[in-house]
């Protein structure tokens, strides 16, 4: 960037990295953790394979809906686990995970007749991982809908498994599909990313299910699960910002520059965190006046302490991704602005009566800011943004001649980069509702 006034001109080095290369980075990264929503809902559905006393057999599908104490609960269809002749008893009810060999024999712990639900219970397989950022939704009519499987196949061509919603009353849904195979009972009906509800039959070409929220409800209170409960705290984590700084003088008007800045973090309540700061931006120019080359550099650091508020700090959406968090802090800052003539040595610069123009002894930074980005299980990138009010000049004139900017407005937006040193997440991880 360059800027000129009469005879002098500025020529601004040290600038801002190009926001299209911040952008890239943040996607390349996005794309190792991306896939389908449609895949990603397959970790959350199981098949179910029921033997009765006579040797007979039962199929359909069921989905985890609660993962508590190293336990997955799962949601199903009654009917899958209970025959219809109450003389014939059930001897067992075998889970098999998406891509898994064999299976795993599962507890029945809660029925309803009302609602045809079964609400089995099976140890978590160690190498499994529940994606639990699933929400629900209410289905309307003509909503496009979605299933996960038939005769214990999961469906793996999203247009065979798309129906519309032609009826959405109270808990009672049903949607129309072509191609339609039997088998499907218990698995979840889907509306996007979001469940709508849980599959009871499959007849022709239509599905009747019952709605996901009445299914969550029954299943919860049973279990006496809160889904917005306790977390496993503390949590603690570390990081930086490297972007673009933005200062604003009433004298020389915008200036930018590199900007870095680190963290450390704590949470010991949930969604409410506090981070000790510290931060580096570099500000400098070269000048010429009466062709006398002037170079004028002003490093600015701070240290300071501020609050962060998480929205939904644990949600773990499709894309992983971390939503908006807001803090507000207050740092001490230190700089000491210094020139030097044709390549000589740096020189504090001083006022009119020879003071030396150094602050770093009364100045302070209010500092509030947003970010948002994507968080994975240690990792968290994205994008700040801060917004600075300083108690002390932070420009220096250049002009007339070395004296501090009366204004104080000082911007840095940036890509953060944060490692979590000890995970926070839900001591019982359920479906938001």
């Amino acid at each position: 960037m360059r800027w000129s006034n009469k005879d002098a001109m500025i020529s601004f080095f040290g600038g801002c990295t190009p926001l299209k290369l911040l952008l890239e980075l943040t996607l390349l990264l996005f794309s190792f953790q991306l896939m389908s929503a449609q895949e990603q809902m397959y970790q959350n559905v199981v098949r179910i394979r029921t033997t009765f006393s006579n040797h007979t057999l039962q199929d359909g599908f069921g989905f985890v809906i609660c993962e508590r104490s190293d336990c997955l609960y799962i949601a199903t269809a009654l009917h899958v686990v209970a025959n219809e002749d109450p003389a014939l008893m059930r001897v067992n009810s075998i889970v098999s995970f998406y891509q898994s060999t064999g299976g795993q024999e599962a507890l029945l712990v809660m029925t309803d007749d009302r609602l045809d639900l079964a609400l089995l219970i099976v140890d978590k397989p160690s190498w499994y991982t529940w994606r639990w950022w699933c929400r629900v939704l209410q289905a309307e009519v003509n909503d496009q809908v979605w299933i996960i499987g038939f005769s214990r196949q999961w469906i793996t061509e999203y247009q065979q498994s798309k129906g519309i919603v032609v009826q959405a009353r109270g808990n009672t849904i049903q949607a129309n599909f072509t191609g339609l195979q039997p088998g499907c009972s218990g698995g979840p009906l889907m509306s996007g990313n979001e469940i709508v509800g849980m599959v009871l039959e499959d007849a022709g070409t239509r599905i009747n299910a019952v709605g996901i929220r009445a299914i969550l409800q029954t299943a919860y209170d049973y279990m006496e699960v809160n889904p917005t409960g306790e977390f496993d705290l503390p949590f603690l984590a570390a990081g930086g910002v490297i972007g673009g700084s933005g200062l604003a003088s009433s004298n020389l008007g915008a200036k930018a520059t590199l900007g870095y800045s680190v963290f450390t973090e704590a949470m010991v309540v949930p969604r409410l965190s506090l981070c000790a700061t510290g931060a580096y931006d570099f500000f400098a120019a070269k000048v010429s006046v009466d062709n006398q080359d002037r170079e004028f550099q002003n490093p600015i650091t701070s240290y300071g302490l501020c609050l962060k508020y998480y929205f939904d700090f644990w949600a773990e959406m499709p894309l992983r991704v971390l939503p908006t968090y807001v803090r507000v802090g207050v740092s001490h800052i230190n700089h000491n602005p210094q020139i030097r003539f044709n390549g000589g040595i740096w020189t504090n610069l001083r006022d009119r009566q020879g003071q030396g123009l150094s602050y770093s002894k009364s100045g302070y930074l209010f500092e509030s800011g947003l970010g948002f980005g994507w968080k994975g299980s240690t990792l968290a990138i994205g994008v700040d943004f801060s917004f600075i009010y300083a108690t002390e000049p932070l420009g220096v004139d250049l002009l007339r001649p070395y004296e501090g900017a009366t204004t104080h407005l000082f911007v840095r937006a940036g890509l953060y980069l944060g490692y979590s040193l000890r995970t926070a997440e839900p001591k019982v991880k359920a479906i938001l509702r």
